[in-house]
């Protein structure tokens, strides 16, 4: 039973709903049964975690996977755990210590030929750095993992990079019409189902409208964005909607 716990929690993660992922997840850890399974669970419970909000939990369930994978050279894990550092780092606002981290991530997946990881890192690097205010270091990495998705068949991985090049180039070169292609991004998400998808293609598209001056479309994006970190325990973006609405008068 704890093993389909498992599988469930890992769909669910999959699909972006960290709050129920993390319950399923946390059953399964601890059971015989799941233990060759227990580092990845432990850290996808990890992420779930630090991206509700639980951010010194989660940084000690690092901690046990890094313990308890010293020794294997699991270099999949290892790469996984520095991926999900640099998550909830950016989550943080921490963005010097993501970069460091996802960079290592990313550089460790190059040398073993892990192209998702590598893109994957590559991404969260990109956002990162459009979080903090470095649009063209941002832009190149997030057109590293676009060209890398393309090229390898990371379809969704591909979506969602032009949905924040598309952010980008609305926010710091004020043209607008790249707003049409993350409204097309977000009929995708939307037929999907994939909450992650989603979140993070309103949040960037709530920013494009507000920096191209469409702010009652930017509010309502923005607004629903935040009811859904809310629902889905993903505060990945949260902070930064809260600045975003505050800043707009909400």
């Amino acid at each position: 039973r704890r093993r389909i716990r498992g599988a469930m929690g890992e769909l669910l993660v999959e699909a972006g709903d960290s709050r129920r992922a993390a319950v399923h997840l946390e059953e399964a850890i601890g059971d015989p049964a799941t233990a060759a399974e227990m580092p990845r669970f432990l850290l996808m419970t990890a992420m779930c975690r630090g991206l509700g909000g639980e951010g010194g939990l989660a940084r000690d369930m690092l901690a046990r996977v890094e313990a308890a994978t010293v020794e294997a050279e699991d270099v999949t894990i290892r790469a996984d755990l520095l991926r999900v550092a640099g998550l909830l780092d950016t989550a943080d606002d921490r963005f010097d210590d993501a970069a460091a981290s996802l960079k290592r991530c990313r550089d460790l997946a190059r040398r073993h030929g892990l192209h998702h990881h590598n893109a994957m890192a590559s991404h969260i690097l990109g956002c990162a750095l459009l979080a903090a205010d470095k649009p063209q270091k941002a832009f190149a990495s997030l057109w590293y993992s676009y060209e890398l998705g393309r090229e390898h068949g990371f379809e969704r991985l591909t979506r969602l990079n032009l949905v924040v090049l598309a952010a980008l180039d609305v926010i710091h070169n004020r043209t607008p019409e790249p707003i049409e292609r993350i409204l097309k991004s977000l009929g995708q998400a939307r037929e999907s189902g994939l909450l992650a998808d989603i979140l993070q293609t309103r949040y960037y598209l709530g920013r494009a409208f507000v920096a191209a001056g469409h702010y009652d479309d930017g509010y309502q994006q923005l607004e629903q964005a935040r009811r859904m970190c809310r629902a889905t325990g993903n505060l990945l973006y949260a902070a930064d909607i809260e600045r975003q609405l505050a800043a707009m008068g909400s």
